[in-house]
């Protein structure tokens, strides 16, 4: 993370003797010494990741999470038209002062369209943070606002007028200044209320850039005079850098820190100069720029003429959370007021925020904060310091030990650890269920391999379809006395395969007292899992709090009688189970583990209580064998192996084998068949043959390691038509000729949606999977010669691992097909299968709910037979993005992320994941001012990340493309793609050089069009096998091809 630099010397000028004041000769000969910029890319922290969220509702899978998840490819669907909200626990009280919201809208819903952002420190009252408009664009409308630094715990999103429709978010950030780390750079944007640049939230440099550059109407300055309120007017005499103007204003921390009262900070302006001694600089500040009251800092002189930078420090006010300062560049002899009238004087002024440090409350006196418990002040709080980083914020322990490393101060850990389990004994003795429609359920005890304290836990499965519990009651005569706790803990799993799911957010928890007072716990979000395999750790806060709701009597906690852990679904019938039910202080630590400790065939996560499975492996404890592997003695092996380097094989010749994870790193060679079915009337059978082939060959270009280096690298991606291309066109293979009049270029045999069935795609995907249409693939079954093998019976078999349909693209009244679309299962970190989860969106876009998913992945593609072959690659380059993006399979997406710069948000602090999101009123938004720095437009703002490295790109924009599809440019920026994952730069960092159109230009003659080029040189840079590209920690890589038939 660089600071900025900027030029505080001065060149020495020669040449002509200066005029006296009042006589304008020719200007000095004069030496450049322009000021120089590095980024400081901001660390700034998302407080909004992975927290807590609740909503109004959701539609489908469009949970609320998804809007926390880091991922602005998965969406909180919302299930109402208007008053939608969305509410965000941060954790603890926290200083805010941005955020970044994004969601889908329908353009048709107009740009009245409003929603608000708010914050509350008790998620009861709120206080207007940013009211939100809308421009009508589509998908991925961002936002990325600012507002004054405020105290909260709880964001909540609104919307307040949404014109009828569904509005979907795909993701909400908040973040707030951070007292750690070097603050960022921001380039300064116009004010148009207060008439002058104006930098908003947490900064340690502010930049003018290029707004002010030139003097009234000499030069390219914008919006001038760009004064408070225009009240300044400048100087018209003169020409553009013959005389004088100043050009840029600079405001920056020395200290590199976030900009806050009572810092010092520099203050650079840079000028151009006609003469060193005719010309002055007077620098002023004012701590109201709404009615501003301007205090001198300092008259500088230059000591040389042409393009200057001056710079002088002072101290910011303690007073005034906006302030401002002015330049006054003047030719001698002009009034040295705030503003003087002389002919050649210009004047800018420059606005920016000053943000009050957050203070954490250190309650135990031992100097570290608790980050629960904050407030913003601009001076120190009497009992907060600035350090949130307390584990035990309740019991003083200066030296932070932490035997076990587990988070906790050994203190705290040390000063209880009562914790208990209502359901470790006698379970079917002291455990009863209920239900107010008297459903058939059966109670039962699960073992140690499946419990996560001791070694028992209760299990429900009921067929009630209204409100349903299981009620813990003591021994007769006795109760519960658990006054003085502050916590009842508890872990919830759930089974439930209605359509839609639980009806409500669960567990609900009722404690009963000796008197029959009832007191109900109701949360505010969704913690009980519909998969039966994930466990739930759940804490109640006996007295209530924003995240749980609290009704009913006020108990006797000394003498509780009965605890109830209640649910209720849709439609009917489930499973429920319950472990680790204690009465718990907050700082007591209990242990819980993950199910049979994961059988000793995974990890834990102590968070969530899931295991990670060794590959293999599968269920909640790592106990049974995962999809596509069976059980020897103790072992989970594949069901028939082989070491083969190639596949297709012997052993694996279908998608999803799990003999590809297995054997993963042993593939060198990949030969899938392919089925290619042509619909294109007017085509010629020579030049369908000649475009697929070109299309192979692409692909097996493409799949050679770095083969711009090496032109003799073998081929891994070896596509094979799996018999010759199908002619489906009409007149061919006895077939009648279309009808007279038919409108389009492809077939009748071409499945058209019809108008009266909804769908998004009106390419009618479905047919291809039905009986009807399996003729047309021409595979009898061997089992039944009467008919013929479907598409997913071939899939199955392994007869065939993806289909291209050729069609025409060109003929706009045709019904539209996607590029690609792939229905793939869902993988873990590991590479196994996760049960009966299928991706149906790894392709460019998802299929429609009426396409039925195979057992295996499909991969369907539509080949232009109007285009060439670097089209296709184009479309199967988005596919790929897709299935990376979507994270169904996570192993790919680790290092593919990183490759195609789709973390620009994480690495670089901007408001977008990747280019593809820029968005600006006059594109192109991406410019490249070094070969080295990136300089974007985004929703009108600016930003600058130095240094850029633009790695490998994604499939629209090259490593130096300023827009969409800039294959061709020449200018050259530095990219570490040829040294993706090799380490071979200094320190151990993946070595850059210069690229641009010529290091991918060798390949027009193999993909001329849609990018082909760019993109064979593209895939040749990821790993494959033998590439020997590997992690920072040593992993290695792996490669990328076998990954396409998961």
């Amino acid at each position: 993370m660089s600071a900025l630099a900027l030029g505080a010397g001065l060149a020495v000028g020669c040449g002509n003797t200066e005029q006296e004041a009042g006589s304008r000769g020719p200007p000095e000969p004069y030496t450049e010494a322009t000021a120089e910029q590095a980024l400081s890319t901001s660390c700034a922290q998302n407080l909004a990741l992975g927290k807590p969220v609740t909503s109004s509702g959701y539609w489908a899978d469009g949970t609320p999470e998804r809007a926390v998840d880091g991922d602005t490819a998965t969406t909180w669907r919302t299930n109402q038209s208007t008053g939608a909200w969305l509410r965000v626990d941060l954790g603890g009280v926290r200083a805010i002062n941005r955020a970044m919201v994004m969601w889908v809208w329908d353009k048709n819903y107009g740009t009245s369209a409003q929603s608000v952002l708010e914050g509350s420190t008790d998620g009861t009252s709120w206080t207007l943070l940013k009211t939100l408009g809308h421009t009508g664009a589509d998908n991925g409308f961002a936002q990325y606002v600012s507002f004054p630094t405020t105290s909260a715990r709880y964001v909540r999103f609104r919307g307040t007028q949404w014109n009828g429709g569904w509005g979907h978010m795909n993701e909400l950030q908040v973040f707030g200044p951070e007292s750690t780390c070097t603050a960022p750079t921001v380039e300064a944007a116009y004010d148009a209320t207060l008439k002058a640049p104006r930098c908003g939230g947490t900064f340690a440099v502010c930049d003018t850039g290029t707004l002010v550059t030139g003097r009234a109407q000499l030069g390219p300055e914008l919006n001038a005079p760009n004064t408070l309120q225009g009240s300044c007017a400048d100087g018209t005499a003169g020409a553009y850098h013959s005389d004088e103007s100043l050009d840029r204003l600079v405001v920056s921390t020395v200290d590199g820190g976030p900009i806050a009262p009572g810092k010092q900070v520099r203050i650079s302006a840079t000028a151009w100069v006609w003469g060193s001694s005719a010309d002055w600089l007077d620098l002023y500040s004012t701590t109201n720029p709404h009615a501003p009251t301007w205090q001198h800092l300092a008259t500088l002189t230059p000591v040389a003429s042409g393009l200057q930078t001056l710079s002088t420090t002072f101290v910011l006010p303690s007073s005034g959370g906006l302030q401002a300062i002015r330049g006054q560049f003047r030719y001698s002899g002009s009034n040295a007021s705030p503003c003087g009238g002389g002919a050649y004087d210009d004047r800018d002024d420059l606005v920016f925020s000053v943000a009050c440090p957050v203070w954490y409350a250190d309650a135990d006196g031992d100097g570290r904060g608790d980050a629960s418990t904050a407030m913003v002040s601009c001076t120190q709080p009497a009992g907060y310091v600035a350090a949130a980083n307390d584990n035990c914020p309740s019991v003083s322990n200066p030296d932070q030990a932490d035997a076990d490393g587990d988070g906790v101060g050994d203190v705290c850990a040390a000063s209880g650890r009562d914790c208990g389990d209502l359901t470790e004994s006698n379970i079917l003795q002291r455990w009863t269920a209920w239900s107010s429609d008297n459903a058939q359920t059966a109670l039962s005890v699960l073992d140690a391999s499946d419990s996560v304290r001791g070694s028992k836990a209760l299990r429900a499965v009921t067929q009630s379809g209204f409100d349903f519990a299981v009620r813990f009651t003591p021994a007769a005569g006795a109760s519960l006395d658990v006054f003085g706790y502050e916590q009842l803990r508890l872990a919830v799993r759930g089974k439930n395969t209605t359509p839609i799911g639980w009806q409500g957010n669960f567990p609900v928890v009722v404690l009963q007292d000796a008197a029959g007072r009832r007191r109900t716990y109701t949360p505010n979000q969704q913690f009980l899992t519909k998969d039966g395999l994930t466990w739930t750790p759940v804490t109640v806060p006996l007295a209530g709090n924003a995240t749980w709701s609290v009704s009913g009597d006020v108990v006797d906690l000394h003498t509780v009688k009965q605890v109830e852990v209640h649910a209720d679904t849709w439609d009917s019938g489930f499973t429920l189970d319950v472990d680790a039910v204690s009465f718990e202080h907050p700082q007591t630590v209990c242990g819980v583990q993950c199910p049979g400790g994961c059988s000793g065939r995974g990890t834990c996560d102590s968070a969530t209580l899931a295991c990670t499975c060794d590959l293999g492996y599968g269920g909640s404890a790592c106990n049974s064998c995962a999809p596509g592997f069976v059980q020897q003695g103790t072992q989970c092996v594949l069901p028939a192996d082989g070491n083969y380097t190639e596949w297709p094989n012997a052993v694996s010749r279908a998608n999803s084998d799990a003999w590809l994870a297995v054997h993963h790193a042993r593939i060198q060679t990949l030969r899938p068949k392919v089925l290619a079915l042509n619909f294109v009337n007017p085509s010629d059978p020579t030049q369908v043959s000649q475009l697929v082939d070109r299309v192979i060959n692409a692909f097996a270009e493409g799949s050679k390691v770095q083969g711009y280096k090496n032109a003799a690298a073998p081929a891994q991606l070896q596509y094979q038509l799996a018999k010759p291309i199908i002619d489906l066109r009409d007149g061919a293979n006895g077939r009648p000729p279309p009808p007279a009049g038919f409108p389009y270029q492809n077939s009748t045999l071409y499945p058209r949606r019809p108008s009266s069935e909804s769908g998004y795609w009106r390419f009618d995907y479905a047919t291809l999977f039905e009986q009807g249409f399996a003729q047309n693939y021409g595979y009898v079954d061997p089992a039944n010669p009467a008919r013929y093998l479907t598409l997913c019976e071939l899939v199955e078999r392994g007869d065939l691992h993806e289909l291209w349909l050729i069609g025409s693209g060109d003929v706009a009244s045709d019904v539209n097909a996607a590029e690609v679309l792939e229905a793939k299962p869902r993988y873990t970190a590991t590479g196994n299968q996760i049960p009966n989860s299928v991706e149906r969106c790894a392709g460019n876009g998802c299929f429609d709910a009426d396409v039925p998913a195979c057992a295996r992945s499909v991969r369907i593609g539509f080949v232009n037979y109007n285009r060439g072959p670097g089209c296709y690659v184009h479309s199967h380059g988005h596919g790929l993005e897709s299935t990376s993006n979507n994270k169904v399979v996570p192993a790919l997406t680790e290092w593919f992320t990183p490759l195609a710069k789709f973390d620009l948000n994480t690495r670089h602090n901007l408001p977008i994941r990747d280019w593809y999101g820029l968005s600006c009123s006059s594109p192109p938004c991406l410019s490249f001012p070094t070969d080295s720095s990136a300089q974007a437009v985004h929703q009108g703002l600016n930003y600058s990340v130095n240094p850029y490295d633009g790695v490998c790109g994604n499939v629209h924009f090259p490593p130096n493309g300023r827009d969409h599809y800039d294959y061709g440019s020449a200018a050259y920026v530095r990219s570490s793609c040829t040294g993706f994952g090799r380490h071979q730069g200094g320190g151990g960092a993946d070595a850059s050089e210069l690229v641009n159109k010529d290091s991918w230009s060798r390949y027009l003659s193999v993909a001329p069009d849609c990018g082909g080029e760019f993109l064979v040189w593209w895939f040749q840079n990821m790993p494959g096998y033998g590439s020997g590209q590997t992690y920072a920690d040593g992993r290695p890589m792996p490669s990328l091809w076998p990954y396409f038939f998961y």
